[in-house]
């Protein structure tokens, strides 16, 4: 189902969240049309802020799209949006052959997305990195010794 940024279809008293919504998704899909995530946590955000908009209040469904999978020894979560086309550099962070690492896919510089695959607690850092903008450079990006954290600093 086609939704605006605030979760309403063509017809402004029907609203549609989770799965089934295809949103208008600015900060993440300029120019590239619609987004679907597919997965829990999407319908546990967008049905409150549905809700809100249904009770009058402005608003945009802006969250990093986001979803996890765990199979078997591996686990992953992936923030952002960085489909075929969009990104012009991947960035690997960790040890991929112990299958610990961060990968980000980038565009002029500026973080999409970014899939942590056996490394936790990390995130929230990512989400910012993609929400801020900032262009942090791949050599820093790239290197475990330099915490995520810092590389919001600028």
């Amino acid at each position: 189902v086609a939704v605006d940024a605030a979760l309403r279809t063509s017809d402004p008293d029907i609203y549609a969240a989770g799965d089934v919504a295809a949103l208008q998704h600015p900060p993440f899909s300029p120019g590239l049309g619609s987004l679907r995530v597919e997965h829990w946590a999407n319908a546990l955000n967008g049905g409150p802020a549905a809700a809100r908009a249904m009770l009058g209040k402005d608003l945009a469904y802006d969250r990093v799209p986001y979803f996890f999978s765990d199979q078997y020894d591996l686990g992953l979560e992936y923030s952002g949006w960085a489909p075929p086309g969009s990104y012009d550099q991947v960035v690997l962070r960790g040890n991929v052959g112990k299958r610990e690492f961060v990968a980000f896919w980038l565009k002029d510089g500026q973080v999409l997305a970014g899939m942590n695959v056996n490394v936790w607690d990390v995130t929230d850092q990512i989400q910012q990195l993609i929400r801020t903008g900032l262009r942090p450079g791949t050599e820093r990006l790239s290197d475990p010794t330099v915490p995520l954290g810092d590389l919001l600093e600028g």
